[in-house]
Parts: C-alpha cells; structure tokens; sequence
C-alpha cells in the first residue's frame, strides 16, 4: 500500500504507471529501500511497520493518546471521521495539563524548528510541540522566516 501510494506522485508527475519499465526501478530504487533502510529489515514483509511508525512517532513528540487518534483516523472507511477525544479528565489531572508558560523566540536566518528546539529547549525533538504552539502563524513546519515571533513553552 505504501508503494503503492508512493507511486501515485510518480503517476500524478511523470505518467509513470504499473505497466512502465520505470515503475519497479523507481519503487524498489525509492520508496523500498528508504523503507528497509528506516526499519532496519532487509524483507519490508515481516517488519512490524506499525510499531516501528509507532515509535517514530513518539520521537518526534507525539503522545500515546495523538498516535492512537492518528492511526484510528487513517484506519477509519470514512476519512471524515472527527479525532478520537480522550476521556474526561478529573481536576487535578486537567490542572496539571493546562497550557505551559510561553515566551518569545525571533527567528533568525538559518533557523528551522529542529534547531530551535534543540538550541532554546534542549532536545531537537521538540519541534513538534513549538509547531503545535504556533499552528496560527506557521502554514508549513519546514517554512519559517526571519523575523517571525514564535512562542515556546518554557
């Protein structure tokens, strides 16, 4: 499925179809090795792909509770289907969840949310969580500019 869909740019682009000589190069040449090379399996057949996106997912910050929401919304027939809420929480829990203490960052030329995380916060993996802080004024994580104020949980 993954090939599958990898494919379709390379039908959408370049009108490369199944029936193409290319197809089979640029699959296995692409999407089959970059795969083999990120799970560290040489047969794509027998790797646990779910765990191993599971846990690249939680490297780059997402919680058990967004994975979960993630893969129920790529699973579901109806891809309208709204996120899975979490449960009802008591007051403590949802005191101790509130929103952290923020400040200012200015970006400077160069600078990418990896780096800034790694820099202001201290763990490069913490990108997702300044680009979750500033959903409204960042269209495109990979797409900041000097100047811009970003807010970062202290």
């Amino acid at each position: 499925e993954v090939v599958t869909d990898y494919m379709t740019t390379f039908y959408n682009y370049y009108g490369i179809t199944k029936d193409d000589p290319r197809y089979d190069s640029v699959s296995k040449g692409n999407i089959v090795k970059s795969l083999q090379n990120a799970f560290g399996v040489n047969d794509l057949k027998s790797a646990d792909l779910a765990a191993g996106a599971a846990g690249y997912l939680k490297s780059i910050g997402l919680s058990d509770e967004e994975i979960a929401a993630l893969k129920n919304n790529l699973s579901a027939a109806d891809a309208t289907l709204p996120v899975v809420q979490p449960e009802p929480q008591d007051a403590e829990t949802a005191e101790a969840d509130q929103a952290p203490a923020t400040i200012t960052y200015i970006v400077k030329p160069g600078d990418s949310l990896m780096g800034i995380a790694r820099t202001q916060l201290g763990d490069s993996k913490k990108w997702a969580n300044i680009y979750e802080l500033n959903k409204d004024s960042i269209a495109d994580p990979n797409k900041i500019f000097a100047g811009q104020e970003l807010k970062l949980a202290q």
